[in-house]
């Protein structure tokens, strides 16, 4: 970009890899098929499936600020997720897919949608085996693959219509790019990185943070040149440098805005900054001290300023979501919404799978010993800055909901956990045997839980009834699990549903098919089945099941994210008994 970086490239030779190389990814995929994309999988459709499918759709009718112009939930809208009922389209109508049994036509339209989240995975999968491989050599990009194929937190939305998968592919690919095409400065590897860098802006809207974080890859990879070319020579020596990389971050903007416009069919560019109904603190603030710039036109369509707006709204208050939650506390204080700050620093801990973190570790502990500052900004920058970036930001954030929200770290934190076995036949016979044995852990511990990924745990929890003590909403029940909630009730006649209260109140047309069910302020004995966010307080209020929390302790679970209580008489306070109970 600023100089040609091939001469600061390392002098090891990577290994090219081979047949051993193809037999190891051929059985990886094979594990993959095996854990998400083959095996059939009785998950029903999670609730936000409903509402970025209906969002792809809207992008396909030219007309998105339709949507959203009313609730301003809805307004979370990205192109590429248009990507979605494209899919279910061709698979239904193209390849003529029968209609699914006990598929409602919407819920039917959505499942074959999902096709397009697994082959988005298997990309990434790819990817990452690239990336790692380009970095380390060929038992890098295996070992990354991987961790990657078996993370039960990228597998828990690899069947998902939602924007976690799709930003992760698409962030990790424009890191990628990026990467390369600092390292290989040419027009080709240019084009390929402005190109990812502006399918990321319509992919989902917290890729607008790779904005600043490129900006930082370039000020760390290039910016000591240039001072020493300052100081040596003198201004004239940096003009050249310095006025490609504005060319360069011209380019990078133009096709961005192009390209946004482009995926929202231009609706309602152009729309003045004083006619925009925004409601977060940040982008109101810029309107209200925009001065005389406020009646000017945005060279943006409205539904995505008003995406933008939404997803602001949502990291300061919060809003549309139940609260965080975070080892038995309500992220609420007094009316009043926040998150934590080690939120996530704690999901991950409990989350991703123990030999994961252990060759993390390894990789880090392994760049201190061997490499400088200098070859830090030439390769692990691009891994571990993004990642932190990222894991700071929704760290800072009030809206808190699962893991899920950071997937995009996990991509680029497993190929920088590939570098642990470069130069992999130099390595003594006691580290391989040891680096096969996490690998194998892994595999154990993912299929411990398999098809349930969403409520995944690693071994830190010892009793995995237990997980809501710990996290709840998306990490452990996102609607995922209704089918095997209705086999169990089947299976267990006597068993009591305790629903959620406060979506009963809200939309009083429900009527849900179980019969009696149970009401935690006038409760009666028995075989009580409870929603882990319910009981919690995340989808419900905290005070409700206070006093079950605080005294009694599941016996079952139901995929791990609804809780089996036995109920008995004398477990009930006296301050709930009815008055006809003795």
């Amino acid at each position: 970009m600023l100089t040609d970086s091939r001469t600061e490239r390392e002098t090891t030779t990577r290994p090219r890899g081979g047949w051993p190389t193809a037999i190891a990814l051929s059985l990886i995929l094979v594990g993959l098929a095996g854990t998400s994309l083959l095996v059939p999988e009785p998950q029903s459709l999670i609730g936000d499936e409903h509402y970025y499918y209906h969002n792809g759709q809207g992008i396909l009718s030219g007309n998105p600020s339709a949507i959203g112009e009313h609730d301003v939930n809805l307004r979370n809208i990205m192109p590429l997720g248009a990507l979605y009922p494209l899919t279910s389209r061709l698979i239904r109508d193209g390849f003529g897919a029968p209609r699914l049994a006990g598929f409602s036509p919407s819920a039917n339209a959505i499942f074959y949608a999902k096709s397009c989240t697994i082959v988005l995975f298997l990309g990434l999968a790819l990817l990452v085996y690239v990336f790692a491989r380009e970095l380390y050599g060929a038992a890098a990009g295996v070992l990354a693959m991987t961790l990657t194929v078996f993370d039960p937190n990228l597998l828990a939305h690899s069947r998902v219509v939602h924007q976690d998968m799709m930003g992760a592919f698409f962030i990790t690919a424009a890191v990628y790019c990026f990467w390369r095409f600092l390292s290989r400065p040419a027009w080709p590897t240019g084009a390929w990185s402005i190109a990812t860098f502006a399918a990321a802006q319509i992919a989902r809207f917290t890729s607008l943070f790779l904005a600043p974080v490129f900006l930082l890859l370039v000020v760390g990879r290039f910016g000591p040149g240039l001072i020493r070319s300052l100081r040596r020579f003198g201004l004239t020596a940096v003009v050249g440098p310095l006025r490609r990389f504005a060319g360069w971050g011209i380019a990078y903007v133009l096709v961005s805005l192009t390209v946004i416009n482009l995926g929202y069919s231009s609706d309602r560019t152009g729309t003045r900054l004083a006619d925009l109904d925004l409601h977060s603190q940040a982008l109101a603030g810029v309107q209200a001290h925009a001065g005389p710039f406020r009646t000017l036109p945005i060279p943006l369509p409205l539904s995505y300023v008003r995406g933008l707006d939404l997803v602001r709204l949502k990291q300061e208050t919060g809003f549309g979501s139940g609260p965080s939650y975070l080892l038995g506390k309500i992220g609420e204080t007094d009316g009043k919404r926040h998150g934590f700050v080690t939120y996530f620093l704690v999901a991950f801990l409990f989350k991703v799978p123990l030999a994961s973190q252990i060759l993390l570790v390894a990789a880090v502990v392994d760049l201190l010993r061997r490499r400088g500052w200098h070859g830090f900004w030439r390769d692990e920058a691009f891994l571990l800055v993004p990642s932190s970036v990222y894991f700071v930001v929704f760290s800072l954030s009030t809206c808190q909901l699962g893991l899920r929200y950071i997937l995009m770290v996990f991509p680029l934190l497993w190929v920088f956990a590939g570098r642990v076995v470069q130069r992999w036949t130099e390595r003594s016979k006691g580290f391989r045997l040891a680096v096969v044995a996490l690998v194998a852990y892994l595999v154990v511990s993912n299929l411990s839980y398999f098809p349930h990924y969403i409520p995944y745990f690693n071994e830190l929890l010892t009793d995995r009834r237990m997980a809501y003590t710990i996290l709840a909403d998306s990490n452990l029940n996102w609607g995922q699990s209704g089918f095997y909630l209705t086999r169990y009730i089947e299976e267990h006649p006597e068993a009591m549903l305790a629903p959620s209260w406060r979506v009963l109140r809200r939309h009083p047309e429900v009527r849900l098919p179980w019969d009696p069910l149970w009401d935690p302020t006038r409760p009666i004995p028995g075989i009580v089945i409870i929603g882990a966010s319910d009981l919690v307080g995340v989808t419900d209020d905290p005070e409700r099941y206070r006093w079950l929390r605080e005294t009694l302790s599941p016996r079952d679970h139901v995929a791990y994210s609804y809780l089996v209580f036995e109920i008995r008489p004398e477990d009930i306070p006296k301050s709930l008994t009815r008055p006809h109970d003795p």
